[in-house]
């Protein structure tokens, strides 16, 4: 059996918003999410823009609805655990 979990997340466009390019408005949104993550899901088409797939270059207009189908939070890269010194007694 095959599991799928999909997160949604769906905001609507203020009009302080207005005139702002998609890429800028996510980079503003979510401050923590790498610049590699917030391409990612522009270019794996995880981000639609009043129902249709956002490129990036979309201007914003009051009212419009931005819905992003991935985790913000855990889009962050995974940090590898720490090495640790491995301690060989000397047999001499």
């Amino acid at each position: 059996m095959l599991l799928f979990v999909c997160m949604k997340n769906e905001f609507q466009i203020e009009k302080d918003d207005t005139g702002i390019k998609i890429h800028k408005w996510m980079r503003k949104q979510f401050p923590t999410l790498p610049l590699s993550a917030l391409h990612r899901s522009l270019r794996t088409k995880k981000v639609r823009l009043n129902n249709k797939h956002a490129k990036g270059d979309e201007v914003l207009s009051g009212g419009d609805v931005v819905k992003i189908f991935f985790d913000p939070k855990g889009a962050l890269p995974n940090k590898s655990p720490e090495k640790k010194a491995i301690i060989v007694p000397d047999p001499y």
